[in-house]
């Protein structure tokens, strides 16, 4: 069976640098999920 690697990453007002940040494990995960935390919002979104 193989394991699936998954990078989570929680930010907040992070718009400036996020984008990097999921780009940089497209290589290697196999699942990225961000949770975005602001005064307003509080979303999970699973991207791959």
């Amino acid at each position: 069976m193989l394991k699936k690697l998954s990078v989570v990453t929680i930010a907040k007002n992070e718009e400036a640098n996020i984008a990097a940040c999921i780009n940089s494990a497209k290589g290697w995960a196999d699942e990225c999920i961000v949770r975005e935390k602001t005064a307003r919002l509080d979303k999970v979104i699973i991207l791959w």
